[in-house]
């Protein structure tokens, strides 16, 4: 009597060929799981699953906003974070009540350029960091230099 191969002893025959070919197979690491081997002393260990705890500036924007109360056209900083937030600006949005749907109504900035609040978002800046020109739609990316001392609103 033929018995009939399922997926399960499919797999398992595939892992058994690739334990005989390599036998080096190890298990993935998890978060919460534990580094094999006793850590040496003066050294350091991480998971490569453990998060990023930093929340240094990313990407940290100089733009050209136009107020919608006053018409006045000011410069305004603001910056996204490792932890993927956004500091400096917020979504105006309004609720449907009826489908509970944010529809975007505009955005408010809340750090004003100067030289002051350039350098403490530059200070806590790291070699990833882009720093950009942001005008409407259009964004320039610019050196670091420029976003410290950004005097030119035409580039």
């Amino acid at each position: 009597m033929k018995t009939k191969k399922t997926a399960s002893t499919k797999v398992a025959t595939l892992h058994e060929e690739f334990d005989e070919k390599r036998n080096s197979r190890l298990p993935p690491l998890r978060t919460g799981s534990k580094l094999l081997g006793k850590q040496a002393v003066d050294t350091a260990r991480t998971l490569i699953t453990t998060p990023v705890l930093t929340d240094r500036p990313v990407n940290a924007y100089v733009e050209r906003v136009v107020d919608h109360a006053s018409g006045e056209e000011g410069f305004w900083i603001w910056y996204t974070t490792e932890q993927s937030d956004v500091v400096g600006k917020k979504k105006l949005v309004e609720i449907n009540n009826n489908t509970l749907q944010e529809i975007l109504q505009g955005e408010e900035w809340s750090i004003p350029y100067s030289k002051k609040n350039a350098e403490k978002v530059a200070s806590n800046s790291f070699g990833k960091t882009s720093f950009i020109f942001r005008d409407g739609e259009s964004r320039i990316i610019i050196p670091r230099e420029k976003f410290l001392d950004y005097e030119n609103p035409n580039l």
